[in-house]
């Protein structure tokens, strides 16, 4: 098995361990705190989540694209321009226009949050214990306990 492994080499389409390194350096976010979140895309975007500085969004060469002023985690949502975030502020926001498209309003905070694979559904966990379930082409919750 361990020859079979060292055989097998990725796709000459990925990055190699140089280019990484390069791409380290150059992305270097600074902050006073810890990176809460780290998410990426195709279209060369990272997302880097930070509890001083917001939300950064940088391309595969380093350089910062937008910076947005809320605190939480982000993530793509299922493969579109759209991210979701946690924390006071969460919900589905737009990276092109940066306003929001859904707002989750029943948690005070957002501190976990899982999507659907399938289908426009979003699972919300929050710091009291309750947690909820979206569908946001409706604009509606499903379930909150």
């Amino acid at each position: 098995m361990t020859a079979e492994r060292k055989a097998t080499k990725p796709p000459a389409a990925y990055p190699s361990k140089k280019d990484i390194t390069k791409f380290i350096v150059k992305a270097s976010v600074k902050g006073s705190t810890p990176v809460t979140g780290i998410d990426s895309a195709e279209d060369v975007i990272i997302l880097v989540s930070r509890e001083d500085d917001g939300l950064t969004g940088l391309d595969f060469e380093g350089r910062k694209i937008f910076n947005i002023d809320i605190r939480g985690i982000a993530k793509f949502w299922n493969g579109t321009d759209k991210i979701f975030i946690s924390g006071k502020e969460s919900g589905l926001y737009d990276l092109k226009s940066a306003d929001s498209t859904y707002r989750v309003t029943c948690h005070e905070v957002v501190n976990h949050f899982s999507f659907h694979p399938n289908a426009n559904l979003i699972v919300t966990g929050s710091h009291d214990g309750s947690w909820s379930l979206h569908d946001v082409n409706a604009g509606q919750i499903l379930v909150k306990i």
